[in-house]
């Protein structure tokens, strides 16, 4: 044990100590970070993201504009994000066929108010406000998304 504070130390345990890890203003700035995912964590291509809202024509100039260039281990991703856009392309012609002309026809009472910001900016906070004015009709908040 360290006499001044009580702790044993690797140089009094008989072990050598082992040099400091180095922080991150030691590391080489072009050094890159390491690419493996935190402990515990899984690839899940089919859990639903945001982008698997977007119709095809979105989603084939999004791949034309990166060359089509895909990771092997992204493959099951990319196909089922393929299958996710042609479907909401074939569900959005068919809204469009069935209720385009009166959702087109709809008077709007007042211009209406979008919130658009980054996330953590305030965004949902202004949402939450607006919905205690009774004048305004709104989405619930997790039907913003």
């Amino acid at each position: 044990m360290n006499r001044t504070s009580g702790v044993l130390t690797p140089e009094i345990a008989g072990q050598p100590a082992k040099p400091p890890a180095p922080s991150e203003s030691d590391r080489d700035p072009g050094q890159a970070k390491s690419k493996e995912p935190p402990a515990g964590y899984r690839d899940r291509p089919w859990i639903p993201r945001f982008w698997d809202g977007m119709n095809l024509g979105g989603w084939l100039h999004l791949l034309g504009r990166n060359r089509f260039r895909i990771a092997p281990r992204r493959w099951p991703m990319a196909t089922i994000i393929t299958c996710c856009t042609a479907l909401n392309t074939v569900l959005a012609a068919a809204q469009r066929a069935l209720w385009g002309r009166r959702i087109a026809q709809t008077p709007l009472g007042d211009d209406p108010i979008f919130i658009i910001g980054h996330w953590r900016s305030g965004t949902t906070l202004l949402h939450e406000l607006l919905v205690q004015d009774p004048r305004h009709s709104f989405p619930s908040t997790y039907a913003c998304f």
